[in-house]
């Protein structure tokens, strides 16, 4: 089955609001989802649900909620993120340990158990092998700024 953007845009985002009652707005999820063309942004597949994924899950922080902090991800894509990525994407490891198990199950709700299962051990993989994550290529946009601005002399060293 192929996901394809629905009549209503939002629809096709709504999965994410599962995940935290600190999820992306709705606005932010659109532009995400704009700016992404409706594909993931690491693989460029959407032949399965997608979901707006956090880079930094830090909350407080003036861009929590901002278009630059998050990537348009298929829903495995984001399970494997937050296995791959647990430690060292803001949140802390309880909670990690939570989005992945509500993944887990959305996983296995709509692509079936045999694909939840392969994907987590893909994933353990990845992480405790080593192996080469797109995720790993972005950062948060404090990260971002922080760099641009020494770069143009204006970090005030």
């Amino acid at each position: 089955m192929r996901y394809e953007r629905l009549l209503i845009p939002s629809l096709a985002l709504i999965a994410t609001a599962e995940l935290s009652r600190w999820a992306f707005s709705q606005r932010t999820r659109h532009v995400i989802y704009d700016r992404a063309k409706g594909v993931s942004e690491i693989s460029g597949k959407n032949t399965e649900p997608m979901q707006c994924a956090h880079l930094d899950h830090t909350h407080g922080t003036n861009y929590y909620n901002s278009p630059d902090n998050g990537l348009l991800l298929t829903l495995r894509e984001h399970l494997m993120d937050h296995i791959i990525r647990g430690g060292r994407n803001g949140l802390a490891m309880e909670a990690n340990e939570w989005a992945i198990g509500t993944l887990y199950q959305q996983v296995t709700r709509e692509l079936g158990p045999q694909v939840a299962q392969e994907t987590m051990a893909q994933a353990r993989q990845i992480r405790f092998e080593g192996g080469e994550w797109p995720v790993d290529k972005f950062q948060p946009p404090e990260v971002y700024h922080q760099k641009e601005l020494a770069f143009m002399g204006m970090n005030g060293d």
